[in-house]
């Protein structure tokens, strides 16, 4: 099954947009790949790889319009 944007950040389908921005920010500071300075090379692509992965569920969930279209499909 693929993850929905509602899973990859965390959240109910019924969230509030306050609660999509406090979830995409804690998610942020634990995947961003600047979070660990030192990490391997290894870990920083995929921390960059989920890092977009939030970005995109954040970008479609906030904007009111995409998001009602997302919830369609």
């Amino acid at each position: 099954m693929l993850d929905t944007y509602y899973t990859v950040l965390g959240i109910p389908e019924t969230a509030t947009q306050k609660e999509i921005k406090a979830a995409y920010r804690e998610l942020m500071k634990q995947v961003h790949p600047d979070s660990v300075p030192k990490a391997s090379p290894y870990w920083k692509q995929q921390a960059e790889e989920k890092s977009k992965e939030v970005t995109e569920a954040y970008r479609v969930l906030s904007n009111t319009v995409q998001r009602s279209l997302y919830d369609r499909n």
